[in-house]
């Protein structure tokens, strides 16, 4: 019997009636009968025309266990991810940026009998997997200082036969002296490079030497020259406004947009289980001044991206520090809930089966936005770290929602 989703998500105003479905992330309005039925869980009259485009749409559905079907999908959906590896090279940074979360973690690089080890890791996991291709972050600490140990556990898999992609998260300095050169062997695909600010903050900030801020943007430049996908992060501690003038430098410099660059506002990590609505709404209008200046190729904004887990949450998702002990998550550096090392791990480590599962209990289990979280952050839920545990648009999702009925209509 049809019935109303239980990932309708309603929103009026001003005599204006929106239904959103997180499933299938369609938006409809409502007349005043049909909003005043579902308020009531009850099946309004309408034509055969409008029940089928309801239906379509996912607002009316004849499942009778519809976080069943979305929990099944979920975990399919986990394990059929590529087996994902992010690997710490290191937790020594050349920058200083104050808000670092890992800012206080002891300094350890990884030595070339532990890259070696990294590599025979990867592959019993992507055999175990039952995947013939592996995926590779480059994470820290910074780790273009440690750019050979990189190549190290490349080398490695090549002789091995497995076929691997790569990505890098660097604050761009050395960028161009050390994984660039390196990029075939790394088989490098993509670069997320982070900015504060215009030259002088950018600089201060990190601690760079004067002229930093310029050999970053070059690198850029030549990583979408060689055909590498780039992300500007552009973190984001005050109002939108404060980033105009790194904006408008960037709309100059990128004129007309490269295929490949992206540039994302991010708000900075702060200790709370939803990002703000405030601190979002801001996140919004920096989206529409990127989209103004022609930094970006989606249409409108509004659009609610879908995340189904982190892959922390899948079975061939891994982090691993510097030493080679492994981690759930690169939040939380310390032993106390390590699954093991690199030659001791522990696939029943009871951490680690509640990351895998995360989503499908508790509150997560009823919310009407898990379709598009998938489940949210496990190193809040399980490790209960001071991260954003639900999706980042959460917040302001009717504000968003609002907005794409403005730009439909």
């Amino acid at each position: 019997m049809l019935h109303w989703s239980v990932y309708d998500h309603p929103l009026s105003r001003d005599g204006v009636h929106l239904l959103w479905n997180s499933r299938t992330d369609q938006l409809i309005r409502l007349s005043d009968a049909e909003q005043q039925a579902f308020l009531r869980s009850e099946m309004p009259e309408m034509t055969g025309e409008r029940l089928a485009q309801l239906s379509r749409g996912g607002f009316l559905t004849e499942c009778a266990d519809e976080p069943a079907e979305v929990m099944r999908s979920l975990m399919r959906m986990r394990r059929l991810l590529t087996p994902h590896f992010r690997i710490l090279l290191t937790t020594a940074c050349n920058a200083r940026c104050a808000y670092c979360y890992q800012q206080d973690a002891p300094v350890m690089r990884m030595t070339a009998e532990t890259a070696q080890e990294t590599a025979a890791f990867i592959m019993q996991q992507a055999r175990e997997c039952q995947s013939q291709r592996a995926m590779l972050e480059w994470f820290g600490g910074e780790p273009t200082l440690e750019a050979r140990t990189a190549e190290i556990i490349c080398r490695k898999l090549q002789e091995s036969g497995l076929s691997y992609i790569s990505s890098l998260v660097t604050n761009g300095l050395l960028l161009d002296s050390t994984f660039l050169p390196l990029r075939e062997a790394l088989c490098l695909k993509h670069v997320q490079i982070t900015l504060d600010g215009m030259e002088g903050e950018h600089e201060r900030i990190k601690g760079f030497p004067s002229g930093s801020f310029q050999r970053v943007i070059r690198s850029a430049e030549q990583c979408l020259r060689e055909g590498l996908r780039v992300t500007l992060r552009l973190n984001m501690a005050q109002d939108a406004q404060a980033l105009v003038p790194l904006l408008d430098a960037l709309a100059e410099r990128f004129s007309p947009l490269p295929d490949g660059l992206a540039i994302q506002p991010v708000p900075l990590y702060e200790p709370c289980k939803e990002i703000p609505a405030a601190v979002m709404s801001e996140v919004l209008k920096a989206q529409e001044l990127i989209r103004v200046r022609g930094l970006s190729r989606a249409p409108q904004p509004g659009r609610i991206p879908k995340r189904m887990g982190c892959f922390a949450c899948s079975p061939g998702g891994f982090t691993i520090r510097p030493d080679g002990r492994l981690l759930h998550c690169s939040h939380d550096l310390s032993d106390a809930s390590s699954p093991g090392t690199l030659s001791s791990f522990r696939a029943d480590d009871p951490l680690r089966l509640l990351f895998l599962q995360n989503g499908l209990h508790g509150e997560c289990r009823s919310c009407p936005f898990l379709p598009v979280c998938g489940g949210g952050c496990a190193a809040a839920a399980v490790l209960n770290l001071p991260v954003h545990r639900c999706f980042a648009l959460k917040t302001v999702l009717d504000e968003v929602l609002w907005r794409r009925y403005a730009e439909d209509a």
